[in-house]
């Protein structure tokens, strides 16, 4: 690992949109002296999150995890069994995103957290993190819906002490517009 690159973080949900930033880090930073975070925050489970039995518990923790289906139903699951799989999941889910960005020459590391805030762990991972810029995608709402759902990015970039790359991925009936740095 090549301590003297720029480490990049990059928020990410797993949806296709969170990933629009991507191509944009490609354009704008070289691998060779670049690494990026793929930061995912996951909600926090608690033991009210944990279905009971008859609520389909069982789906939730993996397969490898059963000795047998009669051993298997009478097992109690705990918190941290459900966010190993939850976690195991988030990691498959972007093996492709991270197989992208390596192979164009980025070190990639991936990390899983479990926080009630994604806002706050962005915040506190960034800060924390060693982390020389922040790069998100926002949908850019406006008005009432911006302020009923909120703006993850807004409310990161109010609390942040770090630079940050956002980008407004244009819709289908909007013109491609070059990045921008806020």
């Amino acid at each position: 690992m090549n301590m003297s690159r720029k480490h990049i973080l990059i928020p990410i949900d797993g949806s296709q949109f969170s990933q629009k930033i991507l191509p944009h880090i490609n354009l704008l930073f070289s691998p060779e002296s670049h690494r990026l975070t793929l930061l995912y925050v996951a909600k926090e489970v608690t033991s009210y999150d944990i279905p009971r039995k008859d609520e389909g518990l069982w789906d939730n923790v993996s397969a490898a995890s059963r000795v047998d289906s009669v051993a298997y139903e009478n097992q109690p699951v705990y918190a941290s069994q459900v966010e190993e799989s939850v976690r195991d999941r988030i990691e498959t889910d972007l093996v492709p995103v991270r197989k992208t960005l390596t192979d164009s020459g980025y070190e990639v590391n991936i990390v899983v957290q479990f926080e009630k805030d994604a806002v706050e762990e962005i915040v506190r991972f960034a800060e924390a993190g060693d982390v020389d810029l922040v790069a998100m995608a926002t949908r850019g709402r406006k008005g009432l819906r911006h302020r009923i759902v909120g703006g993850i990015f807004q409310q990161v970039l109010e609390k942040i002490h770090i630079p940050m790359l956002v980008i407004h991925p244009p819709r289908k009936n909007e013109p491609a517009s070059s990045p921008k740095s806020d």
